[in-house]
């Protein structure tokens, strides 16, 4: 029971030291607990132990290590149904294989990933996995449609309550953003960003500012945002707002006791140095950070290092010293570039491409039912009377089209009454129109509440309403009608016109074979006006 207490605390302790970045301690924690879940026969847990293993040993520079953990532990875990440790296994070999510019392996287990998080139906899982197949597509060179699937996997963690999955995917964006505006940082002189670089660069500006929202309390976090603003302000030119960032990331990598984070601060500082002028600086800050970096496991840092010196010494006019640094940074590049081609030539893009279009066609749906759905909310309003909530003369119309035949044939049973409440101009020039339309919802009210359920209620215009009796004979119709006539003329209306009654008028006519909507209103129509003759509040019909 105590091994079995321990096993628990190593792995929330795993996920503790993710978070901070202790990524030394991070490994020595997992590797121990792989080792007692192993010896207690206990397999979900040693995968799990296995996952966060490789994670703590990709974050602090040992892709390879990371990638043989993660594959090692990969076919327990799809043998156990572990899908969700699966996944977490193939983001961690995805990017792992991404550092070592394997393109060709990575992308089979970040398509794989991706689609067993859709199919678990969970947003954080997909915002992860879409962010690994970005960092594919990166490597091979195509960044705008990276740049596409890191804003895929913004939305889907925007829909995750997972605060992790959040920050990922939007410092993942900005990231790529900022490397989209720097594409030419490796070349001498001042960086000179085109106008489209110059948009991606202030979007990446933009996108951190979400991140940070995010990164507070978590120095580890700060830190990458500190990074990709320096990165971004330089480029942009705009060099006090770099050194600020620039002393908030020495000033986190301080307070994070993390070699490898100062050493990016003494990076950025000496990148700072160049861009205002000071190269001389810069070339003495670079040469003292040489043991710092060779002792760093981030190739990636490394050849920042490389890439600073040629731009500094060349800037300097030390073009021995620039040559040195070219000659070593042109053997990386071509390091890269091979690996990249490589990969390309093995790769069918038309994969991720299709993937991509997926996403869209995905997105394209939820706009289309979105606008269906507002489409039916504006057609079921525009047959509605604003008024009193009733159909109005539009939806009167199309019930009629609906139930009348076309042409010689038999008539669905129904019969029409036209109803006018009597003398309402009286009303409103003596009790104002807000009264007028009350009277008005209490008809409707009335009218409504004295039918039955499948009957039609309809405000046409003004003071005159219709109601369709579905299956009654002329005679049970005339009924119905004297019944709603009675229930108007014996309501209590002394609440709005005191000392006056409401009453209504009221024609009805019988559906006939070849009858029009336009006939069969006519006639109503023609009964209603001898109901007034006759002295109103009445019924006529036939």
């Amino acid at each position: 029971m105590e091994r079995m207490d321990q096993l628990l605390t190593d792995l929330q302790d795993c996920e503790a030291a993710s978070l901070v970045g202790a990524h030394d301690a991070g490994v020595e924690i997992a590797a121990r607990a792989l080792q007692t879940a192993r010896d207690c026969g206990l397999l979900p847990e040693a995968a799990l132990a296995a996952a966060w293993l490789a994670e703590h040993q990709l974050r602090r520079g040992e892709s390879e290590k990371a990638a043989e953990s993660a594959r090692a532990a990969l076919a327990e875990a799809d043998a156990l149904e572990l899908h969700q440790v699966g996944i977490k296994l193939r983001n961690t070999l995805t990017r792992a294989w991404c550092q070592l510019g394997r393109a060709d392996e990575a992308l089979p287990e970040a398509m794989w990933a991706l689609g067993r998080a859709r199919s678990l139906g969970a947003p954080g899982l997909v915002s992860r996995s879409l962010s690994s197949l970005a960092g594919v597509v990166e490597l091979l060179g195509d960044h705008p449609h990276a740049v596409t699937l890191l804003h895929k996997a913004d939305e889907e963690a925007q829909r995750d309550s997972d605060k992790v999955a959040q920050f990922s995917a939007v410092v993942n964006l900005a990231g790529a953003l900022c490397r989209s505006g720097r594409t030419l940082a490796h070349l001498p002189g001042p960086l000179a960003p085109t106008e489209a670089q110059a948009a991606d660069l202030r979007e990446a500006l933009a996108v951190v500012q979400r991140a940070k929202a995010l990164a507070q309390g978590h120095v580890r976090w700060e830190m990458v945002c500190a990074e990709i603003e320096c990165l971004s302000l330089e480029a942009l030119g705009r060099l006090a707002e770099m050194r600020a960032a620039v002393d908030r990331h020495r000033a986190l990598a301080i307070q994070a006791k993390a070699p490898d984070a100062r050493a990016e601060s003494e990076l950025l500082h000496a990148d700072w140095l160049l861009a205002s002028g000071r190269a001389l600086e810069a070339c003495e800050a670079l040469d003292q950070q040489v043991d710092a970096v060779a002792a760093q496991r981030n190739e990636g840092c490394r050849r920042w290092w490389w890439r600073s010196r040629y731009r500094a010494f060349k800037a300097a006019g030390a073009d021995a010293q620039a040559l040195a640094a070219l000659e070593a940074m042109v053997v990386q590049v071509r390091r890269d570039r091979e690996l990249s081609l490589n990969a390309q030539a093995r790769v069918l893009l038309g994969e991720v491409r299709m993937e991509i279009a997926q996403q869209e066609l995905a997105q394209l749906r939820r706009e289309a039912q979105e606008l269906r759905e507002r489409a039916d909310v504006a057609t079921q309003t525009s047959l509605l009377d604003p008024l009193t909530g009733l159909a109005n003369r539009r939806a009167l119309d199309a019930r009629l089209r609906a139930v009348l035949p076309m042409g010689p044939g038999p008539v669905e049973g129904f019969s029409l009454a036209l109803i006018d409440i009597d003398h309402f101009k009286q009303i409103n020039d003596g009790w104002g129109h807000d009264v007028g339309d009350t009277v008005l919802c209490e008809i409707a009210l009335l009218l409504t509440g004295g039918v039955r359920g499948g009957d039609f209620v309809a405000r046409i215009g003004g003071e005159e309403f219709v109601v369709l009796l579905w299956g009654q004979a002329l005679d049970d119709a005339s009924l119905a009608c004297e019944r709603l006539r009675q229930q108007v003329q014996a309501h209590d209306w002394s609440r709005f016109v005191p000392g006056r009654q409401v009453t209504v008028s009221m024609g009805l006519a019988c559906a006939q074979p070849l009858d029009d909507a336009a006939q069969l209103l006519r006639r109503a129509d023609q009964w209603m006006y001898a109901a007034k003759r006759e002295g109103r509040n009445r019924l006529q019909g036939g």
